[in-house]
């Protein structure tokens, strides 16, 4: 809950369920600790470990009950103090590695989109350069010319062989 997570934030040190249970009158007194008390015995958490990177809470690790039925001991209570930062980078780690597969898929989708835009871009291109060349052809059949009727079947045909147009009329007006 969120009594338990703030209570964790704040103290940073593993809470044994036993040990809360052994304080008896003087652990009463703190409600927050009845409190989180009562909540780890009715989910039946023996022991409750605060994983820290860099003084902020990052995650919480719940164990039950030994399979062997024992409590957890001194030795334990060592071992996963000196897990806890083991586990915590990995957490990190495991977070900045998703962060970064995000901002990749990001990136291949903007590739994508820019692929696409630079595609578009180029087929515009492309249609301008045709018409450029019909124009240049024109321009050219028009200057090795002087016969009127050749050169605008020459144009026609041009027009036809560079834009695909079928057709059409061109009349020149003194």
């Amino acid at each position: 809950t969120k009594e338990i997570i703030n209570y964790c934030q704040d103290h940073q040190e593993i809470i044994i369920r036993d040990q809360l249970k052994k304080e008896g009158e003087e652990f009463k007194k703190h409600l927050k600790l009845n409190n989180i008390l009562k909540e780890l015995e009715q989910k039946k958490i023996d022991l409750l470990i605060p994983i820290i990177d860099n003084n902020n809470l990052i995650a919480l690790l719940f164990l039950t009950e030994k399979s062997s039925g024992d409590i957890y001991n001194d030795e334990d209570i060592d071992l996963f103090k000196e897990l806890r930062p083991s586990i915590a980078a990995a957490i990190v780690k495991s977070n900045l590695y998703e962060k970064v597969k995000e901002l990749n898929k990001e990136l291949q989708d903007k590739v994508v989109d820019k692929t696409k835009d630079l595609k578009d871009l180029n087929d515009t291109l492309e249609e301008r350069n045709n018409f450029l060349i019909t124009i240049q052809s024109v321009i050219n059949t028009i200057s090795q010319t002087f016969n009127l009727r050749e050169a605008t079947q020459m144009i026609a045909d041009s027009i036809y062989s560079q834009l695909g147009y079928v057709g059409g009329i061109l009349s020149f007006v003194n």
